[in-house]
């Protein structure tokens, strides 16, 4: 069986525990831990949540095994807190994960990860917390990367916040 269909699996029959433990795999002792790991975020979470109904304190499991995982791959966890916030299941959980996702934006092991920055800039956007109003900021004034600064500027922009940019260029002019 593969990882993706494992994942399903758990999903389906609404098992958040083995998903939770998916999620903690050491990756030196289990030879496909981040595979297991990827399907699990970005497949087995978002399905548990559009089938189950899941408790608060198995949400709160849930995220905290996530944010553990965020180094290993941070794609499919970014995407799985994105679908979370969507479905507004983050609660009390919020600062902690906006907290996590601007540390991700200011991470050096991101450098040259274009697509992984623009994921986190979506998912401060679909969160909507003011705490993520700076990093965004400074990701727009400073990377040099268009795509990555357009992410950064529809997040602002989602949070209410005009893109410095384009304030910028219109003085300029």
């Amino acid at each position: 069986m593969s990882a993706h269909d494992l994942a399903k699996m758990f999903s389906f029959n609404g098992e958040e525990d083995r998903l939770i433990e998916i999620m903690r795999l050491n990756s030196l002792l289990v030879p496909n831990a981040n595979e297991l790991k990827a399907s699990a975020a970005s497949t087995g979470i978002p399905m548990l949540y559009h089938r189950h109904s899941v408790p608060w304190q198995k949400t709160e499991e849930i995220i905290e095994s996530l944010l553990a995982a965020i180094g290993d791959v941070p794609e499919d966890v970014i995407h799985a807190i994105s679908v979370l916030s969507l479905g507004q299941h983050l609660g009390a959980m919020e600062e902690r994960v906006v907290l996590e996702l601007t540390q991700e934006l200011q991470s050096p092991a991101l450098e040259g990860k274009e697509k992984i920055l623009v994921k986190c800039c979506e998912a401060l956007g679909f969160i909507g917390s003011s705490l993520a109003i700076e990093p965004l900021k400074d990701l727009e004034e400073n990377t040099g990367i268009r795509e990555v600064e357009l992410a950064a500027a529809r997040a602002l922009a989602r949070l209410g916040v005009g893109s410095q940019k384009k304030k910028e260029t219109e003085e300029d002019s």
